[in-house]
């Protein structure tokens, strides 16, 4: 008994319809996980601009794969009309994914620029503010003459509070030289707290901006190479190339091509064909007597 191919129960409709169904919802998906971190818009925080360009950035892949799946069914020749025509839109789409992330490169990197030098500004400010505090309650310990004098210094700047048993168990002197020694290891201590958050939130930033940038790069030349712009089937990175404009006959960018000055791209000047100029004859003929 003959047996049946296994590709032969295989409709190749049904194939391209599911292809393209998942395309559709590896879009679904990407665009629930912007819209996710998108809104509410708060345009002005930088926190918030940077997490919506990771988000952009770390699930793109989702978008380009489907992208894929309906360039598969197209190239297979299994697509039906509507999967032909869904698939023009989306390569369209893509060249503005393309350009999108191309834009996001110098955003990102201003973004992170500036929390990095508020970042930076704001724990500079905080330790002048404190070293100036420290300073003042040491020239206050230093400039007292009796105990009491002492105690009123503090309580003026909010320093430590000294009890009788402080004022009255030991010479001023000693007293001085252990709360200035105290004063020191606080001062210290506090330094070490204002200047470690601020350089751990300074190397993640810079971490995440090391990742996000060279992939939206990436991603917008993964972008460009799946774009299509009107019926061509090139590529809109191909397009962008230098020189593939004049190699396919196309308009440049201006508006001024071969064929808007009246000469045809492929024919070759009147040097190039061997003819000096008008009235000059061709090599290998004769002029006339």
């Amino acid at each position: 008994m003959a047996r049946s191919s296994p590709s032969s129960s295989v409709d190749p409709a049904a194939v391209a319809e599911t292809l393209g169904t998942v395309g559709l919802g590896l879009f679904g998906v990407y665009l629930a996980a912007v819209g996710s971190v998108l809104f509410p818009l708060r345009l002005l925080d930088r926190g918030w601009r940077l997490t919506v360009a990771a988000t952009l950035v770390d699930h793109a892949v989702i978008p380009l794969v489907g992208l894929t799946l309906l360039h598969l069914v197209a190239l297979a020749g299994w697509a039906s009309p509507r999967l032909l025509k869904l698939r023009r839109q989306a390569t369209r789409l893509a060249v503005a994914a393309a350009l999108g992330f191309l834009l996001l490169i110098p955003v990102q990197a201003y973004g992170s620029w500036s929390v990095f030098s508020g970042a930076r500004s704001e724990s500079n400010r905080q330790q002048e503010r404190a070293a100036m505090r420290f300073q003042a309650l040491r020239e206050a310990i230093q400039g007292a003459t009796r105990p009491e004098d002492l105690r009123r210094r503090l309580e003026a700047l909010q320093g430590p509070a000294l009890d009788q048993g402080d004022l009255r168990g030991e010479p001023l002197p000693r007293l001085k030289q252990r709360l200035l020694a105290s004063l020191e290891l606080a001062q210290a201590q506090m330094m070490r707290r204002l200047q470690g958050p601020g350089h751990g939130q300074e190397d993640a930033l810079f971490r995440s901006s090391l990742r996000l940038i060279p992939s939206a790069l990436i991603l917008a030349l993964a972008f460009a190479a799946s774009a299509r712009r009107g019926e061509r089937e090139r590529s809109f990175l191909s397009e962008c190339r230098p020189g593939s404009r004049r190699r396919h006959g196309l308009a440049s960018p201006w508006g001024v091509g071969p064929t808007l000055l009246g000469i045809d791209a492929d024919h070759q000047g009147p040097e190039q064909d061997g003819i000096s100029g008008p009235g000059v004859a061709p090599p290998g003929t004769r002029e006339g007597p």
